[in-house]
């Protein structure tokens, strides 16, 4: 099942598909090494979630994760006080 679309202006498109060989078909169209190393990101990270460290450590050192933890803190700060006072903390 197609899941997106880039349509360019000459009538090509680049598809990423549900389906990872069909996703790297389209990418091949355009870049052979673009679909090469799309195959192998997929073998080399598929594996990997947020309990691996290099996952983790590079997600939590970016910018916007930075920023997601800050307003987290901020938010939960002034929520915990109201909680605890209505009797819910």
């Amino acid at each position: 099942e197609l899941q997106v679309a880039l349509l360019l202006p000459d009538g090509r498109s680049l598809e990423w598909w549900l389906d990872l060989d069909k996703t790297i078909d389209s990418f091949a169209r355009f870049s052979r090494r673009d679909a090469d190393t799309l195959r192998r990101w997929v073998e080399e990270l598929r594996p990997l979630d947020g309990r691996d460290s290099r996952v983790s450590d590079y997600v939590i050192n970016q910018p916007a994760a930075q920023e997601l933890l800050g307003n987290l803190e901020t938010t939960l700060r002034a929520a915990i006080p109201l909680y605890r006072r209505d009797g819910r903390g």
